[in-house]
């Protein structure tokens, strides 16, 4: 075979394979989980998550209207230096939400010295067990959303926490990073099509805010929003698991999920 007959094969051979490749992975970014994967036939998972402790009245407002409607949330917290405060939460978590770390003073955690750092985390997750119980503490939202970029805090959080949330946008599904896992802001416009493509892509939305807008919260969302999007996923109930990251990563264990779909 001539040499130049030999390069044109070898190179529809490769064009092929470079085909073959690209629609695994656009099937795999479509597919998300398979179809059953979630349990009660559900076609997605939802955690609707807010961040900051001072919040609490937000929080109260937010858990009185999505409790109704079996939606758990989930408050990332610093701080816990008033009893009054924390006692709310505990009434809080009595109706089925749920408790994670957001450090323990919510610094620019970059500034920090390395031992200071690994401090935040570590005191945060024994300071909300001891003030909440065992099972809480083990999920981490980085304050302001800003990642280590120290080897040894990074691994700090990665040995103190399950998995961590960010707020990078989109959904969490195959190949998503358990120490960077998206978001959507309560705030997207786009939000009640995001969880349709959720659902379509048997994938994980996870939601984040800090408050309401008139109670307390940096950029509030609007109540009006907030209901509508707590209404509309209500209304899609049958296909969503409303669910919290403890619960989340307990099933995808029991599913051997964690280093598979979910690669930490």
């Amino acid at each position: 075979m001539p040499s130049e007959l030999k390069v044109i094969v070898l190179l529809v051979c490769l064009y092929f394979i470079c085909k073959w490749v690209l629609s695994k992975i656009i099937s795999d970014e479509i597919k998300g989980f398979e179809n059953n994967f979630w349990p009660h036939n559900k076609k997605c998972a939802y955690i609707s998550t807010w961040d900051d402790y001072k919040n609490i009245d937000s929080y109260e407002y937010i858990a009185k209207y999505a409790n109704e409607y079996d939606i758990p949330i989930t408050m990332f917290i610093d701080n816990l230096n008033d009893d009054k405060i924390n006692q709310r939460y505990v009434k809080l978590l009595s109706h089925g939400n749920d408790i994670q770390s957001h450090t323990q003073s919510h610094p620019y955690i970059r500034k920090l010295n390395t031992a200071d750092a690994q401090s935040e985390y570590i005191n945060s997750k024994k300071n909300i067990k001891n003030k909440f119980g065992d099972k809480y503490g083990d999920f981490l939202a980085y304050p302001f959303g800003e990642i280590p970029y120290d080897r040894k805090v990074i691994d700090s959080v990665r040995n103190t926490y399950i998995a961590s949330r960010s707020i990078k946008q989109g959904l969490v599904g195959i190949g998503s990073n358990t120490q960077e896992l998206n978001c959507i802001e309560i705030e997207d416009p786009d939000l009640n099509k995001k969880m349709d493509e959720a659902i379509l892509r048997k994938a994980i939305l996870i939601t984040y805010g800090h408050g309401v807008k008139g109670i307390g919260g940096y950029s509030p969302v609007d109540k009006d929003i907030l209901l509508k999007h707590f209404e509309y996923i209500h209304k899609n109930r049958n296909d969503i698991w409303f669910t919290t990251l403890p619960e989340l990563f307990s099933y995808l264990k029991l599913k051997n999920r964690i280093n598979g779909i979910i690669i930490s």
